[in-house]
């Protein structure tokens, strides 16, 4: 699960009320659901919250000679926009980044993120929001990084990929974990799920939280609404789980969350109005 909501260009209008009459879950943490939420207003929709991770900052023995030995690293790499507010915050208390050192970044919401906190001449890639099109940048290639040392900025435990393969290819990686991820609580009552039309999840464990939050019958019954995922690796765990009815979005940012939500309740309609 990556964590690039905001997105990196102006938020784009949506089509008026073009979600009119409908109502949608928004399952994002709090704080980063709010731009999200007021698209979706905007299109006509009911909105429902119903937050399924909750995050805050990492405290740990661990972290500490990690930030002690900060400057021997050549390669500063934030996973995401999280990363960015927990992991800064967390350097500052100690030390501070070198001039010397390169700041890269997964998803271009986290290179934004960093460029609002200050810090500039960041790596990322121009396409792609995961750890793949980081690794395929020249930057990131083996002649470039074999004998760095990178630290990777993260929120807990996660995939390994984007570590195994810099070691792969003869760097030194350690991770340093300065965020977070729980469960969140239920906020929703069982029947005001029954009204629901469509479902957006944000990250594979905000879906994996959402099935572990709600009990059986509950889960029945949004079993057979549109779901809207970031990327077809989510929407392939939400059959497994059940759901039938699963669009994968472009990826996480808002407005092709939107988009995705937009183009297959027209489709919907189109589909009704041919049938007529």
């Amino acid at each position: 699960m990556t964590d690039a909501f905001t997105q990196s260009a102006p938020l784009k209008q949506p089509r008026s009320q073009a979600l009119s009459g409908l109502s949608v879950l928004v399952t994002r943490p709090k704080h980063q659901a709010g731009s999200l939420v007021q698209l979706l207003e905007q299109a006509g929709a009911r909105v429902l919250q119903q937050p399924t991770i909750a995050i805050e900052a990492a405290c740990h023995d661990s972290q500490k000679p990690v930030i002690d030995a900060l400057a021997q690293y050549n390669w500063l790499i934030f996973i995401s926009k999280n990363a960015v507010e927990y992991g800064l915050a967390l350097i500052a208390k100690h030390t501070q980044i070198s001039a010397a050192q390169s700041i890269a970044a997964i998803g271009k919401a986290t290179h934004l993120s960093l460029n609002q906190h200050g810090v500039g001449n960041v790596c990322s890639p121009d396409q792609g929001f995961n750890s793949e099109a980081l690794l395929d940048s020249k930057a990131f290639s083996a002649a470039q990084i074999n004998q760095q040392k990178i630290l990777i900025l993260r929120g807990g435990k996660g995939r390994e990929h984007l570590k195994e393969v810099l070691e792969s290819r003869g760097a030194t990686v350690t991770y340093l974990d300065v965020y977070q991820r729980q469960a969140a609580p239920l906020l929703l009552r069982p029947d005001e799920f029954a009204t629901l039309d469509i479902i957006t999840v944000s990250s594979q464990q905000g879906l994996e939280n959402l099935n572990s939050l709600l009990d059986t019958q509950t889960l029945e019954q949004i079993h057979d609404k549109l779901l809207i995922t970031p990327a077809e690796r989510c929407s392939q765990r939400a059959r497994e789980l059940g759901f039938i009815h699963v669009e994968a979005a472009a990826n996480a940012t808002d407005n092709a969350m939107l988009k995705c939500i937009i183009d297959n309740v027209s489709a919907s309609c189109n589909n009704n109005d041919q049938k007529q």
